[in-house]
């Protein structure tokens, strides 16, 4: 009986984060339109507190397609590249919203904001107000390709840190399971 080769933690990463970048586009889309949906942006609220739960069931199908033996960095690394490549899609996602399909996204929601700021009645939010509106005046908003290039490092930062505390329970609650 000849045993499986599992993929590399790279082309796991890769493959997952094909899926958790479908995943967290559809949230941002979810988010972008909650200005005119309410219920769509707690949708996309709950889709955000899902993507640990999701990426913990990813990295424990890696851990036990390795019956187990992944190491606590490679798991980490594979969180990292599950991250990386799900940010490249949902940056991508973010670029071609705010550049094509709703450019003043960005702008509306900070005159949005600044209004209700300025309608607040406390001295320090109106002034917070007023410079948000200085901000638009100013052109000072960032371009959609910044917001995209932002999108991705919020992505992997978050993701590595979130990656680290998922494969110690992966490796862990994989521990446990193995003893049984």
């Amino acid at each position: 009986m000849s045993e499986t080769k599992s993929k590399s933690i790279y082309r796991r990463g890769a493959d997952d984060g094909l899926i958790l970048g479908v995943y967290m586009s559809v949230c941002f889309l979810c988010i972008a339109s909650a200005m005119h949906s309410t219920l769509s942006g707690v949708a996309g609220i709950a889709m955000a507190a899902g993507v640990p739960v999701i990426v913990y069931f990813m990295l424990r199908r890696g851990f036990r397609a390795d019956s187990c033996r992944t190491t606590f960095s490679a798991l980490w690394v594979e969180g990292i590249a599950t991250f990386f490549f799900g940010g490249l899609l949902v940056a991508l996602t973010a670029y071609l919203y705010l550049r094509f399909i709703n450019p003043a996204y960005i702008t509306s929601t900070v005159l949005e904001a600044a209004d209700i700021y300025s309608a607040s009645g406390d001295a320090e939010l109106e002034q917070w107000g007023k410079a948000m509106r200085a901000m638009v005046d100013g052109k000072m908003l960032p371009s959609p390709s910044e917001v995209a290039v932002n999108v991705l490092w919020l992505a992997v930062f978050t993701g590595s840190v979130l990656s680290m505390i998922l494969s110690v329970a992966v490796r862990t609650l994989g521990s446990l399971n193995q003893r049984k």
